[in-house]
């Protein structure tokens, strides 16, 4: 029970003793901190990138959204289009846990200080209730007030960017009307900046009439612990259903065919290319560490005389690696803190700039929990690259060795063993 209160007074020793030894060697300890921190810094960065594209999409469950697609016995794939009546037939099918249809189109926002356009994002009553979406003021609209059929409430949800730019973040937005080519809507909530929906600004409910001439595209999420191949082969035999009622609109001969969302961004062209930035960031931080451990064997040579006499004063090998260490992960933690800073104020600037087409994706880009942790799992990986490459002196490994307690006696050696050191070391 003694050997943890004795580890741990070891431990804060040595990171005293390190404090101390960083504040004396300055220049050093600046430029390694620097070094690590542009690493660290870029990986991190980086790795938020990788994390809110390539990852994880921000909707719940959704590596189980798919697109419903035709593929016909003769030429490319197709979207699988279905009128209203045959939606209320396909959301009940018992490999799915619902579908939902979505449309955009650009409207007219008049009532400001001047018109604009705005892409304006068509759901589906029931879509974001399904999609997980929590608002982070006011509500979202649920199929109980959106039924398929009838004329929808006219209400609006607002994207993050949008009521940021519009009402610069008040939370008076809630209950204003908004006019949408010369329709009047009200703003009920506001959707989070990390469920970015493509380049849209509002989300309002869409109205499906019962026509059978009028179709859309369909999006369904697949049940949990179903297979993709059994959700294809119930929607096979609903959509053959579909065919014979309405035989115009399909193919004489089709398979049915879901395509999940989080591949479909996965597979998209940028992916390559943060793969390859992702990459050459972590060369750079390896650069650094290669970089850091130079600095740590020159000041090592330095330090000859002092670890002599640590050891002689009757520090053990481990103290010393312990000392060393510490010295290389306080290092290494500066370098983490400033780097975790630095992308969070210089990230933001970064993506402002980014093109207008990428902009939804790069708005669910933050540094979060998960960066956070990868930054620390960094700092350890960092200090003990960098530390692996110093070692202690040939001439201090052999301390005990030399019989200089037993000719000067354990008071005078420590002296005995720095006028020895006084030489240089070959």
């Amino acid at each position: 029970m003694l050997l943890r209160p004795m580890m741990l007074s070891s431990l804060t020793e040595d990171l005293r003793d390190a404090t101390r030894n960083l504040r004396r060697s300055r220049g050093f300890a600046a430029s390694a901190i620097a070094i690590l921190a542009v690493g660290i810094a870029a990986s991190t960065g980086l790795f938020a990138v990788v994390d809110a594209v390539v990852l994880h999409l921000s909707f719940a469950g959704a590596d189980r959204i798919a697109r419903v697609r035709l593929q016909p016995s003769s030429g490319p794939l197709r979207p699988a289009m279905i009128n209203a009546e045959e939606f209320l037939v396909l959301r009940r099918a018992s490999t799915l846990d619902g579908a939902y249809i979505r449309e955009f189109f650009t409207k007219t926002l008049s009532g400001t200080s001047f018109p604009e356009s705005v892409w304006t994002e068509y759901y589906t009553g029931d879509a974001l209730t399904m999609l997980g979406v929590q608002p982070v003021l006011g509500r979202v609209f649920t199929g109980a007030e959106v039924p398929v059929g009838p004329e929808p409430p006219r209400v609006a949800v607002l994207t993050h960017r949008f009521w940021q730019r519009q009402f610069a973040g008040q939370r008076s937005a809630i209950g204003q009307t908004l006019r949408l080519d010369g329709e009047p809507f009200t703003v009920i909530g506001v959707i989070p900046h990390e469920y970015a929906l493509d380049l849209t600004d509002l989300v309002v409910p869409l109205r499906m009439p019962p026509d059978a001439g009028v179709t859309y595209p369909v999006h369904v999420r697949v049940k949990a612990g179903t297979s993709t191949a059994a959700a294809e082969t119930e929607l096979q035999q609903i959509y053959e259903q579909f065919a014979r009622t309405r035989p115009e609109a399909f193919p004489h001969s089709f398979r049915v065919q879901l395509s999940r969302v989080i591949d479909e961004e996965r597979g998209a062209s940028y992916v390559p290319v943060v793969a390859l930035l992702f990459a050459a960031a972590g060369l750079l931080l390896l650069i650094g560490c290669a970089n850091v451990t130079i600095l740590l064997l020159a000041r090592g040579r330095q330090r000859v005389h002092e670890i002599a006499i640590r050891h002689a004063l009757g520090a053990g090998r481990s103290r010393l690696v312990s000392l060393l260490l510490c010295e290389t992960l306080l290092i290494a933690l500066i370098a983490t803190v400033l780097a975790v800073l630095a992308v969070r104020e210089l990230l933001p600037l970064l993506l402002a700039g980014v093109p207008v087409v990428i902009s939804q994706r790069a708005a669910r880009i933050v540094v979060g929990p998960a960066a956070i942790l990868f930054a620390t799992s960094l700092t350890a990986i960092a200090a003990l690259m960098a530390d692996c490459g110093r070692r202690c002196p040939p001439r201090v490994r052999g301390v005990r060795r030399c019989g200089m307690r037993r000719r000067f006696g354990r008071a005078r050696a420590p002296a005995a063993w720095a006028r020895a050191c006084s030489w240089p070391l070959r």
